[in-house]
């Protein structure tokens, strides 16, 4: 809001108010805006991958009485490759 000069209540913002702002004389700004935004969410995809893979656990059967194998390997190749593309597609933002 501070380099739009325009101080706004979050709770109470209408899409009036936005468009006062004239978006496209502000483009420059709110695209700026926006990227530090991407970069914040890119930031916390990071911690939820970090998350998932630190506290995750294999299941593991009896096979045969022999020894333990693991179960549910399409969930965890699943799993691993979503948090793979999502790790490529952050390689790609400013904020690397």
């Amino acid at each position: 809001m501070k380099p739009l000069r325009f101080n706004w209540c979050l709770s109470y913002l209408t899409l009036g108010q936005v468009w006062d702002v004239n978006l496209q004389r502000n483009e420059k700004i709110l695209r700026d805006i926006i990227i530090v935004a991407q970069g914040v969410t890119a930031l916390e995809d990071i911690k939820q991958v970090r998350e998932f893979w630190h506290t995750f656990e294999l299941e593991l059967v009896g096979f045969q009485n022999k020894c333990k194998t693991i179960k549910g390997w399409d969930d965890l190749f699943s799993k691993l490759k979503e948090h793979i593309n999502s790790v490529a597609a952050m390689k790609l933002s400013p904020y690397f």
